[in-house]
């Protein structure tokens, strides 16, 4: 835990003391060519007051950079409301192997970037926040070869003044930095007026090239600001940096880092995905979606034509409907991606058919048979290249690859059980258990499947760009309400269950019967009673089991004798069918 504010107030000779010889190289025109603002405030917590109190007194000083300066400067000059939780310190005039020294006395240190010698980037510390406190030192990026991970050198500068440290911001708007000790607002390159101007331009081409990544940083900002524009010089520097290959070798994992920033905390992630496909890094990078953009739908289901704007309303739509039902960032993530790639297997399912009506032609007519089952491979392989090749569960884990891809699999899903329903009066009670937990066992369920089929016919505005709300798609609220009630009624899981059958109990059974494919046969039959809820404790599964067992071999015997090879290929054609109860009991 941090000290008291009484403890803090002592003399540079003390703190020496305390943490051993300290290095002050804190630059005699720290703020030199830097103008300084003072109507703004940044209420900041204590812990973070800790911090630069003791760096102020040992001879440095500390400020805050990043988010926090750039939405609060947000907030008073449009009068907006953006909440910010994480602050990011930077420490000039303190020696990076004397700053870890002084964080590690006051607090545990989560975790870091190259904690040690002149490559020291960022220290995150607890400090009882919601978030660690991210601690860092002005440094430069050196390019000394090919790639973005060995080709650069980071070299820390705790000398630099302010507006050295300002100049690799990669972006204007975030260029400020605020002195919570004194309430001061550094503005070396008019952070302020590009607010105002609500512009998203390079603070400085030289830095900017440094790391390509700042590319997609500029997508996830304009996501993020749908009220401010890029540049067409910023568009077009950035196009150029993309038709240069100098984004060819940033890893999967620093890509993901900035694709997943533009979908869960973008307002609009079209804006950024529109950023992407004009600098051209979608055709170069996502040709899967560039595929996209000039791909027709059937204006009758798709007034707003394109496959490719269908997607960018869908996407928005589901920003939207996360926001509104307050998802954390894992299933904001999963719902986002899902968006992304629902539809990505309509090229390859394109087909166009003619309507006869008596005889008579009526009209020809857009079709994507299947298109959401094959566009589950398609999205699987989309969400591999946003994760190290050589580490197959690091980037977008496993888990949440399959819950995305039972997302797209199945997104048209909720309105067609609702239609056998209402349509054909088919009893759909039990079609929606089993598909529940179906959905289940990939990690998802028939909530977020609404909330993806929701985004998917909201993005259907042909009139504008702008998703329709949910009480303009017609039988939009009437599914949902019925899925809902059907679900409640039919006690439809939501996580996914452990099977109350396994092969230790049906094995158990028979004790010198040999394994075989009779195993998975009477646990399928025993999983088909616990969607027709008739079976819900292990008494009774172990019940079912040896009806099924009994039944299904006695048949068996009686059709084919003692021949064990017939034997088993019947037993492995019942594995194969979706319920075997049907056949034999």
């Amino acid at each position: 835990m941090p000290r008291s504010e009484a403890d803090t107030a002592q003399s540079w000779t003390e703190g020496m003391s305390r943490y051993g010889d300290i290095e002050c190289v804190l630059a005699p025109d720290i703020e030199a060519n830097c103008p300084k603002e003072y109507d703004f405030t940044i209420e900041v917590p204590e812990e973070v007051l800790f911090v630069c109190r003791e760096i102020r007194a040992l001879g440095g000083k500390a400020l805050l950079v990043g988010g926090s300066v750039r939405d609060t400067i947000i907030n008073k000059v449009w009068d907006k409301h953006i909440k910010f939780k994480d602050f990011d310190i930077e420490v000039y005039g303190i020696d990076p192997e004397d700053l870890i020294r002084i964080v590690r006395n006051n607090y545990e240190v989560k975790e870091g970037r190259d904690l040690v010698g002149k490559s020291f980037q960022v220290l995150n510390i607890y400090a009882g926040l919601e978030y660690p406190i991210n601690i860092s030192i002005p440094r430069e990026d050196s390019k000394v070869g090919e790639g973005h991970t060995k080709g650069f050198v980071t070299s820390s500068h705790p000398e630099y003044t302010i507006k050295e440290a300002a100049q690799r911001r990669d972006i204007t708007i975030n260029s400020a930095a605020y002195d919570p000790l004194t309430g001061i607002l550094y503005d070396p390159y008019g952070a302020i007026d590009a607010v105002q101007r609500q512009s998203i331009e390079v603070t400085d081409k030289e830095k900017f090239v440094e790391d390509a990544l700042r590319v997609l940083r500029i997508a996830q900002f304009a996501a993020r600001f749908p009220d401010f524009t890029i540049p067409p010089e910023t568009m077009e520097f950035c196009k150029k940096m993309v038709s240069e290959g100098m984004l060819d070798e940033l890893s999967a994992n620093r890509v993901r880092d900035e694709v997943e920033k533009m979908l869960t905390k973008g307002e609009k992630p079209s804006l950024g995905m529109k950023f992407l496909l004009q600098i051209g890094y979608i055709e170069k990078y996502w040709p899967e979606f560039y595929n996209l953009v000039d791909l027709y739908q059937d204006m009758e289901w798709h007034p707003e034509i394109y496959v490719w704007e269908h997607t960018l309303q869908a996407m928005d739509a589901a920003a939207k409907i996360a926001d509104r039902e307050n998802l954390d960032d894992r299933q904001r993530k999963r719902l986002l991606y899902a968006a992304m790639g629902h539809d990505l297997a309509k090229l390859e399912t394109f087909d166009v058919i003619t309507v006869y009506e008596c005889d008579k032609l009526i009209r020809n007519r857009i079709v994507t048979r299947g298109h959401e089952e094959k566009g589950g491979p398609l999205t699987r392989e989309f969400l591999k290249k946003l994760s190290p090749k050589d580490e197959p569960n690091a980037g977008i884990s496993l888990e949440d690859r399959e819950a995305i891809v039972a997302l797209v699999e199945s997104h048209l899903k909720p309105k067609y059980f609702w239609q056998e329903a209402t349509e054909k009066n088919i009893n759909m009670s039990r079609a929606i258990r089993k598909y529940a937990r179906r959905l289940a066992m990939k990690n998802t369920n028939w909530y977020m499947l609404s909330l993806l089929a929701e985004a998917d016919q909201r993005g259907r505005n042909g009139k504008s760009d702008i998703p329709m709300e949910r009480d303009q798609v017609e039988d939009l609220v009437a599914w949902q309400l019925w899925l809902a009630e059907i679900s409640s009624q039919q006690k439809v899981v939501l996580d996914a269950p452990a099977h109350i059958c396994n092969s230790d109990m049906v094995k158990s059974l028979v004790p010198d019967r040999r394994p075989g494919p009779w195993i998975g046969v009477i646990i399928e039959c025993v999983y088909q009673d616990e969607i027709d809820l008739l079976v819900t404790n292990p008494e009774e599964a172990a019940e079912r089991a040896a009806y099924y067992f009994e039944k299904l071999n006695g048949k068996i015997l009686e059709m084919v004798g003692d021949n064990e090879k017939k034997q088993r290929s019947l037993w492995d054609f019942l594995k194969k069918t979706e319920d075997p109860r049907v056949y034999f009991v």
